[in-house]
């Protein structure tokens, strides 16, 4: 969080956040992430999550701040290759 706060006191007017490689998020994730959407507000810029799934979607979704964190709906990131089709 500190590292998203300390960019955005460079007025950069887009944070992105990937979290493809976040696999848990709590109430204390949540706080952190409207902070940090807070913050850009503050500095006219704009935060913008992606690869958000699985528990993390899950839990954003329950919170009820998916919809005020612009959270995109995204499918699932890919865990190989398919399997080809059957004939």
């Amino acid at each position: 969080m500190q590292a998203a706060l300390a960019l955005l006191g460079e007025h950069p007017g887009l944070l992105v956040l990937d979290l493809r490689q976040v696999t848990f998020c709590d109430s204390s994730g949540i706080a952190s992430l409207l902070r940090i959407e807070r913050a850009a507000r503050r500095t006219d810029s704009r935060l913008q999550l992606r690869n958000v799934h699985g528990l993390v979607r899950q839990v954003l979704d329950l919170g009820g701040v998916s919809d005020f964190l612009g959270v995109p709906d995204e499918p699932p990131p890919r865990q190989g290759l398919a399997p080809p089709p059957t004939p």
